[in-house]
C-alpha cells in the first residue's frame, strides 16, 4: 500500500478512535465522524509542529516528570486542536489529556487489528 493511502487509513482509523473515546470519556463530544477525521489531521499537524519545535526541551521534560509531561502536552496538543474543529467539544486540559492517551490506546488497537487489511 503506498504512503498516502495509508496516511489517507490512518487518519480515517484514529477519527473512528475519537469516536470511541468520545462515546465513553465524559467532557468531550464529537458531532460527526468528519469532524473527528479533521480533529485527527489538526492534531497530527499539531503534533509534528509542537513535538519537533520542543524536542530538546520535551525529552528532558518528560523525564524529569516520569511521563506526565508528555501526558500534559498531549492534552494541551488536543485543546488547540478543539478549537481548529468546531464538532470537537473537550471540557478541560484532565479530559484532553486522558483523551488523548485513550485515542492512542484504541488507535494502536484498531491498527494492530487491521495490520493485515492497511499492508
Amino acid at each position: 500500500m503506498n504512503d498516502l493511502v495509508r496516511m489517507v487509513a490512518q487518519f480515517l482509523v484514529t477519527g473512528v478512535s475519537v469516536v470511541i473515546v468520545a462515546a465513553l470519556l465524559p467532557g468531550m463530544r464529537v458531532k460527526r465522524y468528519g469532524d473527528a477525521v479533521g480533529f485527527a489531521v489538526v492534531t497530527a499537524v499539531l503534533n509534528v509542529i509542537v513535538w519537533r519545535a520542543f524536542a530538546l526541551l520535551s525529552v528532558p521534560f518528560t523525564v524529569l516528570t516520569l511521563g506526565l509531561g508528555g501526558f500534559v502536552l498531549n492534552g494541551l496538543i488536543f485543546l488547540v486542536a478543539k478549537r481548529f474543529v468546531s464538532g470537537v467539544q473537550i471540557s478541560g486540559c484532565l479530559v484532553a489529556a486522558i483523551a488523548a492517551a485513550l485515542v492512542s490506546v484504541c488507535n494502536s488497537m484498531l491498527m494492530h487489528a487491521l495490520h493485515d487489511v492497511l499492508r
